[in-house]
Parts: C-alpha cells; sequence; structure tokens
C-alpha cells in the first residue's frame, strides 16, 4: 500500500508521515513525460518511487493497409531507467490480422529504444481483429503492448476481447489533463468500481491514470503561473460555468504566458495534493479488476504553477501533505497583537472565497481591529453567544480574517489588534479547507 495512503487524521488536520513511498509488489508506477524532460529530471523521481517514464513517440497509421509511422523524438535518459513509448493508433475503420502486426514491428522496432520494455497504444477506433492483433504484436515484439483506453470503451464487446488479449489495460480516471493524450473526463461521475464493471469478471489487470496537468479555457500553453497572484491583484473569483474555477481579470496584465485584458475570463481545472492523495486511496481499494499501478500523465515543472509543482510532487511522494503544514505565530506590543499564519510546505488549500479564515477571540471586554493586514478580508464579530456572530455590537469580541487560498511557501499576516489590557487572553482558531471537501482547523492560545 501506498505510504501517503496511511495518513490519518489527527488534531483535525492531515498529518505528515515520512518515508519513500511504499507500495504492493507489483503495483507501478509510471509518470508520463514531455521531450524536455532531462535525465536530472529522471533519477530525482526515480528516486523517490517511480518505476517508468513514458513518453508520447507519435501515430502508427494502418488505415491504408501498409503502416506509416508519424513518429516524433522523445529525450534520451540513457541507462538506468525504463522508458516506454506511447504510440496512437489509428486503422481507418479496417480490420487487423496477423499480418498487420509482422509487418508493423518490423517497422518500428528499430525507432522504440534499448531501454523500452513494452508499448503502450492508445486506441479510440475499435476495429474487427483488435485482440488478435494485440496478441500477434506481442508475440511477434516479444514484449507487452498495453492499450490506452477510454472509460466510456469499455462496454464494447471487442474491447473486451482486446484487454483479455493484452491482459493489462491503461484506464485514465482521475484529473483533468495530460502531456497530448486523451483527458480523463469521460468517468460521468459513476464511481472506480461503477466505471470498470465491465472488466471485472476478465481477469485483467488495470493501471488507473491520473491526469496531472491543469485545463484552462481559454486554452493556455504552460501550466498557468502563480495561483495566489492571480486571485491578488489581477483577477476576481467568479462562479465557473464550464470547469471548478473562474475568474475574471480586474486590469491589463500578462499571466500564465499570454496577455488579459481587463474583463476577461479564464476557467480552469487542477491537480493539486489532496486531490492526487484522493485518487491514490479509493484506487488503492480496488479488488476487481485488480489493480496493477498508476500512470500519472504529465510531470510538474518547477516554481508557482496552478496546481501540484515539481517540489511538491517529490515531497508527496515521501510523505509529506496533502495539507499545507501550518504555523501559527503571535506577536504582542503591549495591548497589540498580530498573528501570522505560515504555510510551510509546497501544498496548497483549496480555494474559497467564505469557507477559510483565522477567527481571532478574547475571553471578556472589546477588542479593536486595524485593517486586514495581508488577509483577503476581515470581519468584526462576537463570540459571546458560544457561536460566531458576525456584525457590529455593543461588545465587539471576535473577529474574522479571510483568506480565498493559501498558497505553497506563503505567509499572511493580520492587522493590528488592540485588546482591553496588556494581560488579557487571546485565542485563535485557523480553519481551512481541502478541495476534497476536508477541513483542517487549527488552534492557540496566548
Amino acid at each position: 500500500m501506498l505510504l501517503f495512503l496511511l495518513l490519518s487524521l489527527a488534531c483535525g488536520g492531515v498529518q505528515p508521515t515520512p518515508g519513500v513511498v511504499e507500495r504492493s509488489p507489483g503495483r507501478k508506477l509510471a509518470l508520463w513525460v514531455r521531450s524536455d524532460f532531462s535525465r536530472d529530471d529522471a533519477q530525482r523521481l526515480k528516486n523517490v518511487g517511480f518505476d517508468e517514464f513514458v513518453v508520447y513517440r507519435g501515430v502508427i497509421d494502418l488505415s491504408a493497409g501498409a503502416p506509416v509511422l508519424r513518429l516524433v523524438a522523445g529525450p534520451e535518459l540513457g541507462p538506468g531507467f525504463i522508458q516506454t513509448p506511447v504510440l496512437g493508433l489509428k486503422t481507418g475503420g479496417l480490420g487487423l490480422n496477423a499480418n498487420n502486426a509482422e509487418v508493423l514491428w518490423s517497422a518500428l522496432k528499430g525507432a522504440l529504444g534499448s531501454t523500452s520494455r513494452g508499448m503502450i497504444l492508445d486506441i479510440r477506433e475499435i476495429p474487427e481483429g483488435i485482440g488478435e492483433f494485440i496478441a500477434d504484436l506481442q508475440r511477434v515484439s516479444g514484449v507487452p503492448v498495453i492499450p490506452l483506453l477510454g472509460s466510456e470503451q469499455l462496454s464494447d464487446l471487442k474491447v473486451r476481447g482486446l484487454v483479455i488479449q493484452a491482459g493489462e489495460c491503461i484506464i485514465p480516471l482521475y484529473g483533468v489533463s495530460g502531456p497530448g493524450f486523451r483527458i480523463p473526463s469521460s468517468r460521468n461521475n459513476l464511481g472506480l468500481r461503477k466505471t470498470l464493471e465491465p472488466l471485472k469478471e476478465t481477469g485483467v489487470r488495470v493501471r488507473v491514470g491520473i491526469g496531472m496537468e491543469p485545463l484552462f479555457k481559454p486554452e493556455l500553453k504552460s501550466w498557468g503561473g502563480d495561483l495566489d497572484l492571480l486571485l491578488g491583484p489581477l483577477a476576481e473569483p467568479v462562479v465557473a460555468k464550464q470547469l471548478d474555477r473562474a475568474f475574471v481579470f480586474r486590469k491589463d496584465c500578462s499571466w500564465g504566458g499570454r496577455n488579459w485584458v481587463r474583463g476577461d475570463r479564464l476557467e480552469a481545472s487542477w491537480m493539486d495534493a489532496s486531490r492526487l492523495a484522493a485518487a491514490f486511496r479509493e484506487s488503492d481499494r480496488l479488488i476487481l479488476p485488480e489493480l496493477s499501478g498508476w500512470d500519472l500523465f504529465g510531470a510538474p515543472p518547477q516554481g508557482k504553477i496552478v496546481g501540484l509543482d515539481r517540489e511538491g510532487l517529490l515531497a508527496f511522494m515521501v510523505g509529506r501533505g496533502p495539507a499545507p503544514e501550518i504555523l501559527i505565530l503571535h506577536e504582542k506590543r503591549g495591548r497589540s497583537h498580530r498573528i501570522r499564519v505560515v504555510n510551510r510546505s509546497p501544498f496548497a488549500s483549496a480555494l474559497s472565497k467564505q469557507g477559510q479564515w483565522l477567527e481571532v477571540s478574547i475571553p471578556a471586554g472589546s477588542l479593536v481591529v486595524r485593517g486586514g493586514g495581508s488577509f483577503d478580508g476581515v470581519v468584526l464579530g462576537s463570540l459571546r453567544s458560544g457561536r460566531w456572530t458576525p456584525g457590529m455590537s455593543d461588545r465587539v469580541d471576535a473577529v474574522r480574517f479571510y483568506e480565498d487560498y493559501i498558497g505553497p511557501g506563503e505567509e499572511i499576516e493580520t492587522g493590528a489588534i488592540t485588546l482591553p489590557s496588556s494581560r488579557t487572553g487571546l485565542n485563535a482558531t485557523l480553519r481551512i479547507l481541502l478541495s476534497d471537501g476536508r477541513e483542517i482547523r487549527r488552534q492557540a492560545s496566548w
């Protein structure tokens, strides 16, 4: 079992556990990468548990009978790394046979490289004879041929025959996008077991695909920019119409490799550590069909991006996260206090307009607040009744500082809080939301 699946909720939050990822024997962890992926990148990710690196290498076109290969270069990682090609298969609706497999392999074998221990075929058309073709291709090549399929294809009887011949398949089930591959958006909220039910009695092993790259509308060429910057001076969160989140730009600016004009709208969905942990947690419980591993579609870059960045992925793989690691620090000068919230991790909170706050209260008397500091908003209120009541009254004994999003490594500070006397006690409660719906609370008193 993966180590980060063993993380438990304690004191209202997810506690990190140190150590490299452990998992059941036979379960493979593969990372799908682009051509700019380097040997140094591969070494760092191999050190934290990745077994295999998958690279898109082009298209096999059999629609004219004879194979036409349209190949692209992949990274040369060299000895010590398993590097598997993924190839799109086009047939134009033509049936396939053993002769197709032999002719294809004679044309293909010199292009795959010596570090490959198999190949992955992205099969979007399901022609007659596809199962026998896969079996023959495995026989003549001597390596596993693993089909990449969409969950909507599993109800096709020809697909069931195909996967039985292959013995294993890859199904994208989580996340939203990947490096040039099919989007895992066809799950239709059926749930994992219901989605994979057509494979239950086949004996086929399944590798679960998880899309790591964010999806944007309009499309961006990169993984986006700093989400915290977007939420600060550049844009305002609004109700999404197509994807998970939407933003309207407040001013003309450049963000995410694109120029924006005031009033432009951006929608986005992304994978963060909390959603990644939930995907592993759910799929790890799969019994039938048997789980044979995970394929992460996309190696995130370094630096501040939308979603989980490279350092975040590395930290996650050694057992940290998925929640932010928070310190609540206190500074006092006489009757004046400031509280600082520090995220010491590469993991972020969810994005929530009103659900995340630092609540500060005193047991008696009234307090005075001078501004929200670096928080996104501030509301005065009272806890006199035992529950939070916003608004001005004859006694303000509590205040909430709201924060839409706590980014990796972010620090935020309250405005000055003045208490009735220098001896007055101060209580603080921090509420953070994770994107999988869980809530974390941290408390402190001085």
